[in-house]
């Protein structure tokens, strides 16, 4: 008895993608890969074909795929999901740049290479910003020395004279000249009227109590009294005309 063998036409997925080839009306291709097969139409390309007994080159139910992971052997942690041509699942890691999470919320990150702990490293950047402690101890190292705080000041009074500087703290004492006007010298303040001099001054209070002291003006017939209708004041003698009898001078208290 002879037999005869019936071969189909085959070749992998891969292949029959890469070739393409439009099946004669029920001529059958079969994946040699996955164990599927296609029927031809007569006009129809193999990727528009659908696999037998599917839809859409694919299986529509999770039952009907064939083509699954065969071991989990070093798979933790990872995804499963349908290929991309719905041949059956696949592991996967699911990877999520920095750009995806900034782009889909609308802003910009921290960029931490513009931290600077160094004022003076970084000085000529604006692109950098420095921690509160590199603020700090740069301030401390710059403002503490007599000579640091005159070359500042020097620097920004550039063209105004000299000035003066105190060696403690490093504060300024004397910068009348750029400012333009003079301190008040409480040493010139004065509570008497004791001191002949144009470069005190009193204060009201001294003032109130030197006046207060005085005497008042001498006004003839006002506080002092006149003889005969003769005022007292001045100089020379008083005249006084005979005319009576009798002198009578009468004395006032």
């Amino acid at each position: 008895m002879s037999y005869i063998t019936i071969k189909l036409r085959r070749g992998t997925a891969a292949q029959w993608t890469a070739q393409n080839p439009v099946l004669s009306e029920g001529e059958v291709g079969l994946e040699t890969d996955t164990r599927k097969f296609k029927a031809g139409d007569g006009t129809t390309a193999w990727t528009g074909l659908l696999y037998y007994g599917g839809s859409g080159g694919g299986a529509t139910l999770f039952r009907e795929l064939t083509d699954v992971p065969q071991s989990y052997t070093g798979q933790g942690g990872k995804l499963v999901r349908v290929k991309a041509d719905a041949s059956g699942l696949e592991f996967f890691t699911l990877t999520i740049s920095s750009g995806d999470v900034t782009t889909a919320l609308g802003f910009t990150p921290e960029n931490v290479a513009n931290k600077s702990t160094s004022v003076t490293t970084d000085q000529a950047s604006n692109a950098k910003y420095p921690s509160v402690k590199a603020v700090y101890d740069w301030a401390v190292a710059t403002f503490t020395t007599t000579a640091a705080v005159a070359g500042q000041i020097a620097t920004a009074l550039s063209g105004y004279a000299t000035q003066t500087f105190v060696t403690s703290q490093g504060y300024i004492t004397n910068v009348i000249t750029a400012l333009g006007f003079t301190p008040e010298n409480v040493a010139n303040k004065k509570t008497t009227l004791s001191d002949n001099s144009d470069t005190f001054y009193p204060s009201q209070k001294a003032v109130k109590t030197a006046v207060d002291a005085k005497q008042d003006t001498l006004v003839s017939g006002n506080n002092i009294k006149t003889i005969n209708g003769n005022s007292v004041l001045g100089s020379g003698d008083l005249t006084i005309s005979a005319g009576a009898d009798i002198l009578e001078i009468q004395v006032f208290s």
